[in-house]
């Protein structure tokens, strides 16, 4: 499942003078309305306002709640809470695709695959991942089941068939070559010196990526950015890839182009996420989501400093990012999330 999270939590103290009691005090008399009746009245209706606020849980603290089930293989819990996330929000086909998972998880296979249909009728089409997912094995002696893939089959024909095939290979193409290009400088890097390296290899190295910002440039100029619905979601991939191997200066090109391709569902938004953060790392500004993390002296990872940490786990699940406590594990870094 993709994972969404994290919530903020409004305290709202309750007032020393209960509700009823500021009715018995200033509405002796029911022809009395009093100023200070009307303003304890005002006072009593603001803080029922805030109290009712303040309890009830917004879609970020329903998604958070959702992952946290499933994470513990509460089921039933997770699609509970993805449910009430829905009705303050029309689901994408990837939160379609995730309450499926809880529904089969739990034995409601009809919920499920009325999920996966939908999931289908938004624009989901990874259909070897769906065929691949355990959660959702129990479902596919289920007639509903075969006749789901058979529709998504056709669904991927079709986008197959729409996608302009020249520039997704294209972008394959310059991906493979890049990855070829470090592999062989990494290689290099095991056996020789950085100083060798940058004066023998120097020139290769800055010709290389003149090319791939040379060919992207000319791609985004005639396409725009190439998103999914071009290239696929391999080729879109790619491009991301490509973008990433560039210097600062020319990925901040392509950022609002990136950030507005993710908007439109043509691309993850992610990408935008992580390309920025690595945009303002290079200007010495703090970043945003989360994404980057660099190494101390002592050869330990620690978290690139952050803008408004309080905030950042609602950021990044705006953009489709687990937990920021979550992402760091990977990287032995213990974080604790500010309040």
């Amino acid at each position: 499942m993709i994972r969404k999270d994290l919530m903020i939590v409004f305290h709202i103290p309750r007032p020393h003078v209960p509700v009823d009691r500021i009715r018995r005090i200033y509405y002796r008399d029911p022809h009395e309305r009093t100023m200070g009746y009307r303003f304890a009245l005002l006072a009593a209706s603001l803080w029922l306002a805030l109290h009712a606020f303040a309890q009830t849980p917004d879609r970020y603290s329903y998604l958070k709640n959702a992952n946290r089930a499933y994470q513990d293989q509460r089921y039933k819990d997770c699609y509970l809470f993805l449910e009430k996330a829905f009705v303050m929000k029309d689901p994408s086909a990837q939160e379609h695709f995730n309450i499926a998972c809880c529904y089969a998880m739990d034995g409601e296979s009809v919920q499920a695959m009325n999920h996966l249909d939908k999931a289908v009728d938004k624009g989901y089409l990874d259909i070897n991942y769906l065929r691949a997912n355990k959660n959702l094995v129990s479902l596919h002696t289920d007639a509903a089941w075969l006749a789901l893939i058979r529709k998504l089959e056709q669904k991927v024909a079709a986008h197959e068939q729409s996608l302009n095939k020249p520039l997704r290979q294209r972008l394959l193409s310059l991906k493979a070559a890049d990855v070829a290009f470090k592999n062989m400088l990494d290689s290099l890097y095991k056996v020789l010196p950085i100083k060798i390296i940058d004066s023998f290899y120097s020139d290769q190295i800055l010709a290389h990526y003149k090319k791939l910002h040379r060919e992207m440039k000319a791609i985004t100029d005639e396409f725009q950015w190439p998103g999914k619905d071009q290239v696929g979601e391999d080729g879109a991939v790619a491009a991301f890839y490509i973008v990433r191997r560039l210097n600062p200066k020319a990925q901040k090109r392509y950022l609002a182009m990136l950030a507005a391709a993710g908007r439109a569902g043509k691309t993850r938004l992610s990408y935008a996420a992580m390309l920025h953060d690595e945009v303002l790392r290079a200007e010495g500004k703090k970043q945003k989501y989360g994404t980057l993390v660099e190494m101390d002296d002592s050869g330990k990872y620690r978290l690139y400093p952050l803008e408004d940490e309080a905030k950042v786990n609602e950021r990044r699940s705006s953009v489709g990012l687990i937990p920021l406590e979550e992402y760091l594990i990977k990287f032995d870094i213990r974080y604790l999330p500010k309040q």
